[in-house]
């Protein structure tokens, strides 16, 4: 059962319900007018909308974390649509059953031939394995720990 509560700063009427009345959260309507009680200011941009040129100032190459496009080809490959569809039909053809020991939980899909070596089987599905994280540590070609040796 909600009760009407005024709120601290601005006055309006709003229903509160009775667990933050409890824990004496319910003083206030809304986000804006917790912040200015709290902290005697309103929060940022609130209500306003960036301009054509601030907003390319924060794009690209002109973004305060952008560092060269760094991205390598692995991780922008790993990214791909086709990629996360390769590891769901992996999974759901195994049944998220780790393939050597027979465990469920947090599983890994695996390629039996590398991904990096075998580029043409990266998303074939008969090149891959649903292993739980113990057993995919222990494959011989986790991590490129087959073209290291």
């Amino acid at each position: 059962m909600a009760l009407v509560r005024n709120c601290k700063i601005c006055g309006n009427e709003f229903l509160a319900k009775p667990y933050l009345i409890k824990l004496n959260y319910a003083n206030y309507c809304s986000r804006p007018c917790y912040w200015i009680g709290k902290r005697g200011k309103q929060m940022r941009n609130k209500g306003r909308t960036l301009s054509q040129e601030h907003r390319l100032k924060l794009s690209g190459s002109n973004a305060n974390n952008w560092q060269g496009g760094i991205s390598t080809q692995n991780e922008i490959e790993r990214k791909r649509v086709e990629y996360r569809l390769w590891r769901i039909a992996v999974f759901t053809r195994d049944n998220y059953i780790c393939q050597k020991c027979g465990k469920k939980g947090y599983m890994h899909a695996h390629h039996i031939k590398s991904f990096s070596q075998y580029p043409e089987l990266r998303y074939a599905i008969d090149n891959g394995m649903t292993l739980c994280t113990n057993c995919h540590l222990l494959t011989e070609n986790y991590g490129g720990r087959l073209w290291r040796t």
